[in-house]
């Protein structure tokens, strides 16, 4: 548009690092071996049969850190926009 400032426009946000991008894989990594491993659990459960243990601690162990791995991502995104 002819009447409009260039730089009046709002600031574009760099693309991501590559670090950015490998915890946000590891992130869905660990959320869908957390869900399955406790799909599993269900699913003996539902059966009647004992699941493996090691589903358990699977389960306790990627689901929350898959969690802190998100929310430090969201906290990153939040920082990064109010500095713009």
């Amino acid at each position: 548009m002819p009447g409009i400032d260039p730089s009046s426009r709002p600031a574009q946000l760099p693309d991501s690092s590559p670090a950015t991008a490998a915890a946000a894989v590891a992130a869905v990594v660990l959320c869908a071996a957390g869900l399955l491993s406790l799909a599993a659990i269900l699913a003996g459960a539902w059966a009647g049969t004992g699941a493996w243990t090691g589903f358990a601690w699977i389960a306790f162990g990627c689901l929350p850190a898959a969690f802190v791995l998100m929310l430090g991502l969201v906290v990153r995104s939040i920082r990064r926009r109010r500095s713009l």
